[in-house]
C-alpha cells in the first residue's frame, strides 16, 4: 500500500512532479547510501533545483519566478518532505518567495531563509531603507541562505516585512530533532530591504503559510514512511512467514495507511485555501498523523527503526520536529475554536460541512 493508493488530491503536471523527484531524491538525499553527510546542505541539489526553474515555481515570471500555480509549489514542498531534502525549498518557494512579491518588494536570487516567529526583529525607519536588529530563533536553513526574509516590529509603522542579507549578520548553528539547520541570528543594526505590512498580511503570507508548508512536509514524509514501512513487513520474517501476513501487523499498516491519506488531503486542502479554518485544520491533522505513524512505523520496526543503518528515522525525527513548527495542534487547535466561536453557531455547519465561503485563492 502507497499514498497512490488512495489517489492524488490535487492535479499537476506529471513531468514536474517528475523532475522534482528526481532532483530531490539525487545528490545524497535520504534515498541515498545513510551517512553523516546526509543532513547538511546540499548546494548541488539546490543548483539543479534553480537551473531547473523549480525553485520558481507557483511565482508570476514577471515576478522573477518560473510561473505555475500555488498547487504546483505545494506539490514540491511535499516530495522535498517525501525524500527529505536537505535544501531549503519549502522556506524559499512556499513562504519567503510569495511574501516579498505580494508586498511588492523585488525578489533577490538565491536561498531565501524564514524567521517563524513574527516581531523578535525590529524595524526602524531609515529613508527607504529600515534598520534591522534583534534576534531570529531556530531559522531554517539561514547558514546556506542569501537573505533572511523576516516580520519585524515597525513600531509605529507596525508590521514590516524586511530582507536582510545575511552575510551582513551572525549566524550560531543549531539544529533540530533530525539535523536540520535551526540557526539562530543575530541582527544588529543592519540596513535592509523593507515595507510595512498588514496584520492580515502576516497571518495569511506568513503563519498560515508557514504551518501549511510544515503539513505538506509532513504529508509527503508521512508517504515515505509508509512505503518503507510495507517494504520491511514484507521482507521480514517471523515464525515462518512476513510479519505482514500477521493481522495485528497488517491492522497497524492499515492505520498507516489512513494517516498518510488523511495528512494529505488536509494539507492540499489547506495550500489551496490558505484560509484560516483549512490552515488550522491542515497542520492539526498532519501534525496527529505525524504522531500516529511514526509510532505506527516504529512499533513495525522494532529496535532496527532507530538505527544509522535503517532510513526510518530520517523521517520520523523530522516528522516529530515538523509538527511543532509554525504552531503545533495545540495552538491552531485554539486558534480554530477563537475563530469559529466568533463567527458564531450559524456558520458552525458551514464549517463542518465544507459549504462555507473560505477563501480559495491562495496568493
Amino acid at each position: 500500500m502507497t499514498a497512490a493508493d488512495f489517489g492524488p488530491a490535487t492535479a499537476v503536471d506529471p513531468l514536474l512532479t517528475d523532475t522534482a523527484r528526481r532532483l530531490l531524491s539525487s545528490h545524497g538525499g535520504a534515498q541515498g547510501p545513510a551517512d553523516a553527510e546526509r543532513d547538511s546542505w546540499s548546494e548541488l541539489m539546490w543548483h539543479g533545483l534553480t537551473d531547473s526553474g523549480l525553485v520558481g515555481v507557483g511565482i508570476a515570471e514577471s515576478d522573477g519566478g518560473s510561473g505555475g500555480s500555488v498547487l504546483d509549489a505545494a506539490e514540491l514542498v511535499r516530495l522535498s518532505g517525501y525524500c527529505a531534502a536537505p535544501v531549503p525549498l519549502a522556506e524559499t518557494t512556499f513562504i519567503a518567495a510569495p511574501a516579498v512579491v505580494a508586498a511588492g518588494l523585488t525578489l533577490p536570487d538565491g536561498a531565501l531563509a524564514v524567521a517563524p516567529t513574527a516581531d523578535e526583529l525590529s524595524a526602524e525607519s531609515s529613508g527607504s531603507r529600515w534598520k534591522v536588529s534583534g534576534t531570529a530563533h531556530a531559522v531554517a536553513w539561514a547558514r546556506a541562505a542569501g537573505h533572511i526574509v523576516a516580520i519585524a516590529d515597525g513600531g509605529p509603522h507596525g508590521p514590516v516585512l524586511v530582507l536582510v542579507p545575511l552575510d551582513a549578520v551572525q549566524v550560531k548553528r543549531g539544529h533540530n530533532l533530525a539535523g536540520e539547520p535551526r540557526d539562530t541570528v543575530l541582527v544588529d543594526g543592519i540596513e535592509a530591504t523593507g515595507t510595512p505590512v498588514t496584520a492580515e498580511f502576516v497571518e495569511q503570507r506568513w503563519r498560515r503559510r508557514g504551518a501549511v508548508a510544515r503539513s505538506l512536509q509532513i504529508a509527503g514524509a508521512l508517504e515515505r514512511v509508509l512505503e518503507l514501512t510495507v517494504g520491511y513487513a514484507k521482507e521480514r520474517v517471523q515464525f515462518g512467514r512476513p510479519i505482514v501476513k500477521f493481522q495485528a501487523v497488517s491492522h497497524l499498516i492499515a492505520q498507516l495507511g489512513e494517516a498518510v491519506a488523511q495528512a494529505r488531503m488536509a494539507a492540499e486542502s489547506g495550500a489551496l485555501s490558505l484560509g484560516v479554518h483549512d490552515a488550522a485544520i491542515s497542520k492539526i491533522i498532519a501534525g496527529e498523523a505525524a504522531s500516529q505513524g511514526a509510532t505506527i512505523a516504529h512499533q513495525v520496526y522494532g529496535a532496527l527503526g532507530t538505527t544509522r543503518e535503517c532510513d526510518l528515522h530520517l523521517y520520523t525525527t523530522r516528522l516529530w520536529s515538523w509538527r511543532d513548527e509554525f504552531g503545533g495542534e495545540r495552538s491552531w487547535a485554539a486558534a480554530l475554536g477563537q475563530e469559529t466561536g466568533r463567527a458564531g453557531t450559524a456558520a458552525l455547519w458551514d464549517l463542518i460541512s465544507a459549504t462555507g465561503t473560505e477563501n480559495t485563492h491562495a496568493g
